[in-house]
C-alpha cells in the first residue's frame, strides 16, 4: 500500500530542469532508515526523485543537518531520526511521509536551490547513477558551514555546571538525537558534569521526584522523558538544543550541590514507595478485571454454563424459567467464590507477614505464573493444529466433567418448588468442583491483590474479580432466554477456544510480571 500511494504521487510529475531529490538523515544502525531506503527501490515509476542519504553518525554530518535546520528556519527540530527533508519541510520519519504523500510534489516543487548548504547535495543528485545515493560532507565545505558552534567554545574555564538526564531507556530512539546534542554541549563545556539515568530505575525515580518538587511539578501520569534539566529550568520531551543550553547553563554552580544530588532520605524513600504502590495497585485492578472476565470464558466454566442451558433446554422449561435458573446458578457460584476469596486472602495476608514466607510465596506464584503460561501456549497450539479439545492438558479431566453433570441431572429431579433455591446450591457445588481448573487464575490474582494486606481496597478488588468472573455465565443465560440456543453457544465456545487460550497464556504471563514487581 505504501509503495501505490507514492507511486501515485509521482507518476504525473512533469520534467524539471532541476532535479528533484529528498534528503533523508538517518543511522547507519538505524532500522526505519534501512526500511525507507528498501521502500523506495521497490517503487516503480518512470523518473523517481533521488534519495540522497546522509549518515548522521558521523560527527560533521550531523552538524550540517543543525547548520541546514538553522539555515531553513525550523523552530523546533525533530527530536528522532530518521528526518526527511522534502523541499523545506523535514518530516518525521516513514509515518509522517506516508500521512502526507499527496502533499509530497508540491513540496518538492518548493526545494530552496538557491540554498548554498544543499548546492553539494544537489550537485550529488544530479549525478547520481542509483535511485539512492550516500553522501557526507565534502572537504570542500568550509568549516564554519558545517558546524553550529565553535567546538571548544568554554575551554580554560575551572567551574563546573551541572546537568541532568532522565531517558526513557538506553535503546530510546527518540533519545538518540538528543544523545548527539550533549556530546557537542560537552564539547563546548569541559567542565559539564551530565547525570544521566533511565526514567524507570530507582535512581531516575528519585532523580524525576525531586526535580517534579524543585519545580512544583503535579503528580499526573504523564511522561516526562526525555528530560534534561538545570539548576532553574528544563525541558521535557522536545530536543533539548547544546545551543539552548549552553544559554541556560551560562552560569555555572559554585559551592552548591545541584538540587538532584544527595542521599535518599526516608521521607523520598517512602514517597517513592507509596508512588509505586499506586501503580501497582493500579496494574492489580486491570488485571483483575481482565482475569476475571477471562476464567469466566475459559473452556472449565464455559462449558459447564451450556451444559446446564442446554440440559433446562433439553427439559422443556420455558425461557422465562431457564433465565430465573441461570441467574441463581450464577449468585451460588458468586457467593461461593467471594468465600473462597475471604478465606484465602486472610490466609495470604498472614503469610505476607512473615517477609521471608512473603518473598517465597511471591517468587513461587511467579514461576508458577511462567510455568502456565508455557502450558496454556501449549494447550492453543495443540487445539489450533488438531481442533480437539482433548488435546489440551490444562482443563477438567473427564472423572471431574462426569460429576459435575451427574450433579446438574440430579438437581433436575427435584421439584418445581426448590428448583431456584437449589440452583444455588448447584452453582455452590459446581464451582467446588471446578476450582482445580478455575482455581489456576484465582490463586495468584488473590496473592496479587492482597500484597498489602486484606484491607477495603482488597475486598474491592475481590469483588470485581467475581462479578467480572460471572459476567460470561450472566451473558449466556440471557441469550438463553432471547432464544439462542445451546448448540450455537457452544460452537462460539469452541471456534474461540485458541484465543482464549493465548489470552489466558499472556495473562499469566502479566501476573508473573507483577508478582516479580511485588517481590522488589
Amino acid at each position: 500500500m505504501r509503495q501505490v500511494f507514492l507511486a501515485i504521487l509521482f507518476s504525473c510529475s512533469v520534467f524539471l530542469a532541476e532535479t528533484r531529490y529528498m534528503v533523508l538523515f538517518g543511522d547507519h544502525n538505524c532500522n526505519e532508515c534501512a526500511s525507507l531506503k528498501e521502500l523506495w527501490k521497490e517503487i516503480p515509476m518512470a523518473e523517481k526523485p533521488v534519495m540522497v542519504y546522509v549518515p548522521v553518525d558521523i560527527e560533521d554530518n550531523y552538524r550540517f543537518l543543525k547548520r541546514l535546520e538553522k539555515a531553513l528556519h525550523l523552530t523546533n527540530p525533530r527530536n528522532a531520526f530518521p528526518v526527511i527533508l522534502v523541499g523545506r519541510t523535514f518530516l518525521a520519519g516513514e509515518d509522517e511521509l506516508l500521512e502526507r504523500f499527496q502533499e509530497l510534489n508540491d513540496l518538492l516543487e518548493n526545494t530552496p536551490h538557491d540554498e548554498p548548504l544543499l548546492k553539494p547535495i544537489a550537485e550529488c543528485a544530479k549525478n547520481a547513477k542509483e535511485e539512492i545515493v550516500e553522501w557526507s560532507v565534502s572537504n570542500e565545505l568550509d568549516e564554519n558551514e558545517v558546524s553550529t558552534t565553535p567546538r571548544t567554545d568554554g575551554a580554560g574555564n575551572s567551574h563546573e555546571y551541572h546537568l541532568l538526564y532522565l531517558e526513557l531507556a538506553s535503546s530510546c530512539a527518540h533519545c538518540e538525537r538528543q544523545e548527539r546534542e550533549l556530546v557537542i554541549l560537552k564539547e563546548l563545556l569541559p567542565t559539564l558534569v551530565i547525570d544521566k539515568a533511565e526514567v524507570s530505575s530507582p535512581e531516575g525515580q528519585l532523580y524525576l521526584l525531586r526535580l517534579m518538587e524543585h519545580f512544583g511539578i503535579q503528580e499526573n501520569n504523564e511522561n516526562l522523558a526525555p528530560l534534561v534539566a538545570w539548576e532553574n529550568g528544563y525541558i521535557t520531551q522536545n530536543l533539548a538544543t547544546c545551543e539552548e543550553l549552553q544559554d541556560a547553563l551560562s552560569k555555572p554552580i559554585i559551592d552548591k550541590k545541584p538540587f538532584w544530588i544527595g542521599p535518599a532520605t526516608k521521607e523520598e524513600i517512602h514517597r517513592l514507595q507509596q508512588r509505586n504502590r499506586i501503580f501497582i495497585e493500579r496494574a492489580t485492578i486491570w488485571t483483575t478485571l481482565l482475569a476475571g472476565l477471562l476464567d469466566g470464558i475459559n473452556p472449565c466454566a464455559f462449558a459447564t454454563a451450556i451444559f446446564l442451558i442446554s440440559y433446562l433446554l433439553y427439559l422443556k422449561k420455558g425461557r422465562k424459567f431457564v433465565l430465573a435458573v441461570g441467574l441463581c446458578f450464577c449468585l451460588g457460584v458468586f457467593l461461593s467464590y467471594l468465600c473462597f476469596g475471604i478465606g484465602l486472602s486472610f490466609l495470604v495476608d498472614f503469610l505476607n507477614r512473615i517477609k521471608f514466607i512473603k518473598t517465597l510465596l511471591y517468587g513461587s506464584f511467579a514461576l508458577i505464573g511462567l510455568v502456565l503460561f508455557v502450558l496454556h501456549l501449549r494447550d492453543a497450539l495443540r487445539f489450533r493444529k488438531s481442533g480437539n479439545v482433548g488435546d489440551m492438558d490444562m482443563g477438567l479431566d473427564v472423572k471431574t466433567h462426569r460429576k459435575i453433570h451427574e450433579k446438574i441431572h440430579n438437581w433436575g429431579r427435584v421439584s418445581f418448588a426448590l428448583a431456584l433455591p437449589s440452583a444455588v446450591v448447584l452453582g455452590v457445588v459446581v464451582s467446588s468442583l471446578e476450582f482445580v481448573c478455575t482455581g489456576q487464575i484465582y490463586l495468584p490474582m488473590l496473592v496479587a491483590i492482597n500484597s498489602q494486606g486484606f484491607h477495603w481496597k482488597a475486598f474491592q478488588s475481590l469483588l470485581i474479580y467475581n462479578i467480572a468472573f460471572i459476567v460470561p455465565l450472566l451473558t449466556i443465560s440471557i441469550l438463553a432466554f432471547y432464544g439462542v440456543g445451546a448448540q450455537t453457544l457452544a460452537n462460539w465456545a469452541k471456534n474461540h477456544v485458541f484465543q482464549t487460550k493465548i489470552l489466558m497464556a499472556l495473562l499469566f504471563l502479566i501476573m508473573a510480571a507483577l508478582m516479580i514487581a511485588m517481590i522488589f
